[in-house]
């Protein structure tokens, strides 16, 4: 599986979470799950929003397609802590 794949890594890994629900039982459920099994994961994630796949189908991503959007803030706000992590930091 794809955790047993991390766990086996001799380099640092985080899982991000994709297409994640808004609200409700199963984040939460996913979140607990993540926390009780000490699974790395970036505190950043992308939400199950249907722009994604607009900007994809128009050949853009969604921070060109709508800047000012919520996935865009998502997308910027991975990249952000990805690159935090990678220690790379600046903004771009």
């Amino acid at each position: 599986s794809v955790l047993e794949l991390i766990a086996g890594l001799a380099r640092p890994a985080a899982l991000v979470l994709n297409r994640l629900p808004p609200t409700g039982r199963l984040a939460a459920e996913i979140n607990t799950a993540l926390t009780a099994r000490a699974l790395p994961r970036l505190r950043a994630a992308l939400g199950n929003r249907v722009v994604f796949a607009q900007s994809f189908a128009r050949g853009l991503g969604v921070t060109e397609a709508l800047p000012q959007s919520p996935a865009a803030f998502e997308i910027r706000a991975l990249a952000a802590e990805v690159r935090e992590r990678l220690g790379a930091g600046g903004e771009g």
